[in-house]
């Protein structure tokens, strides 16, 4: 097995050392509060390949994870500037070709001008590896998300507010090979909502979606343009049932039509809801119902609408442990390039399962333990491969 690499090794020193001297440790300021971290995970088949295509072969890796970073939260008079980075390294044991240094970081400042109206304004980044779930390949190919936005509330009304933002959020692949599907989406919205005075709120929101997609590709002969533009009538529900119950929804209408490709246009019912129920102080449940259009990023499709159900349990039996176990369900109905596949039967199905504990060794210091199922009923149509992977990882984490 490969030996940590220096970095991780570094980030152990610390977490082991912190185990001794955090009782006297404080954070830099009330404002910064650095930490370190690392991880080994195993996963039974990485790449997310398909057994029966190729018997015989093991796409199972172990991967080690070190990452450090800090988190920022600073009042500005009655403003509020939060904000995280961090630096991730992997290393795997096998595929060790896609061995990369990761970066992420996300600024927001809550703002309040008099006692009516509030908004946001910030910016995220984040580079990490691709996912293997489209993309089976052993190629390094890093997946970079850049994002800025900001919104506006006003409430003008006890009982009425209304509210717009907007939103740019650039997306960019490294392996020239999935570089087609790099693409800008710009989202603007407006909406008002009617309060209730229990807390809940009822009101309409729509949304205008602009994706720009800058590189054509050529299929089956026909050259293919993914730019599109979406319009969205929502009805927007927050409903405080109780202080236990809480349950919001946003949906309506949605229309996608592609600046090329009239065939392609298309349009329906769309929605997510959310419900959250804590019975008990230390038992949280949280369940969504979705079917929404998604980006589906590949050659033979441009585009998904997917339909999924999630519960979420969280139980804390003590101050020092939490226990988390995740059901997920989502099937996409693939909107596929004319001409290019085989219209029948364009949906896979996948389905995952998580559970995990975190014991707080010393109040900086967490040791985590977590395991997963993860499949996926693959479609012949559109060319998403059927897989099964397990995984089981252990980490450890010290903020300062």
């Amino acid at each position: 097995m490969k030996q940590l690499p220096g970095s991780a090794k570094t980030l152990l020193g610390v977490l082991l050392g912190s185990l001794y001297t955090l009782p006297a440790a404080a954070q830099i300021s009330d404002t910064i509060q650095p930490f370190v971290g690392v991880s080994i995970q195993h996963d039974s088949n990485l790449l997310r390949q398909d057994a029966d295509q190729y018997p015989g072969v093991d796409f199972a890796d172990t991967y080690k994870t070190a990452q450090a970073g800090f988190t920022l939260e600073r009042p500005i008079g009655r403003q509020l500037l939060t904000g995280t980075a961090r630096v991730t390294r992997v290393d795997y044991d096998h595929f060790n070709e896609l061995d990369y240094t990761g970066k992420d970081g996300k600024l927001d400042l809550a703002w309040l001008v008099g006692s009516h109206v509030t908004g946001h304004v910030g910016a995220s980044y984040s580079e990490a590896l691709g996912a293997f779930n489209d993309f089976h390949s052993s190629e390094l190919n890093l997946r970079t998300d850049k994002s800025v936005y900001g919104n506006i509330n006003w409430k003008f009304h006890p009982e009425w507010q209304v509210h717009t933002g907007y939103k740019r959020e650039v997306f960019a692949f490294d392996l020239a090979s999935q570089q087609y599907n790099n693409r800008t989406e710009s989202t603007t919205d407006a909406g008002a909502d009617y309060l209730l005075k229990n807390g809940s709120s009822v009101g309409l929101l729509f949304r205008h979606i602009k994706g720009d997609y800058p590189v054509t590709f050529v299929g089956g002969g026909t050259v293919y343009d993914n730019n599109f533009v979406s319009n969205e009538a929502n009805l927007n529900v927050s409903w405080a049932y109780s202080a236990i119950s809480q349950v919001t929804f946003i949906g309506g209408w949605v229309r996608r039509n592609y600046v090329l490709g009239d065939a392609r246009d298309s349009s329906g019912g769309h929605g997510r809801l959310v419900a959250n129920w804590a019975p008990l102080s230390h038992v949280q449940f949280g369940a969504s119902l979705w079917r929404e259009f998604v980006a589906a990023e590949g050659v033979y499709v441009h585009g998904a609408m997917a339909t999924g159900q999630s519960l979420n349990v969280t139980w804390t039996p003590t101050a020092k442990i939490e226990l988390e176990a995740n059901l997920q369900n989502e099937r996409r109905a693939f909107n596929a390039q004319p001409g290019i596949v085989n219209p029948f039967s364009p949906s896979d199905r996948t389905r995952s399962a998580t559970l995990g504990v975190n014991y707080a060794v010393l109040r900086q210091v967490t040791l985590g333990l977590n395991v997963g199922r993860f499949t996926r009923d693959g479609s012949v149509a559109v060319q998403t491969t059927t897989y099964r992977s397990n995984t089981v990882g252990f980490s450890a984490s010290v903020k300062f």
